[in-house]
């Protein structure tokens, strides 16, 4: 189903968008290209910005399930 592939899809490239926030370097484009990034922003191990992503993560469920199951509706204007 498409809210599947999308909800598949943006999760991988979310994830891929986390790794590159850290020190590693990795290679998102293999095979295609060999080329290693890295933002070097924060470790991976650092338990504060875990505790955030996690959260926001968090947040964006519940907002989620409000407004799938709560009939809630935001307006943005």
């Amino acid at each position: 189903t498409v809210p599947g592939f999308i909800g598949g899809f943006g999760g991988t490239a979310l994830h891929l968008l986390g790794d590159l926030f850290t020190y590693v370097p990795f290679k998102p484009l293999w095979p295609l290209s060999n080329k290693e990034i890295s933002l070097r922003l924060f470790r991976a191990d650092n338990r504060l910005i875990n505790v955030l992503f996690l959260g926001a993560g968090f947040i964006a469920f519940v907002l989620y399930l409000l407004l799938k199951f709560a009939r809630i509706s935001i307006s943005l204007y």
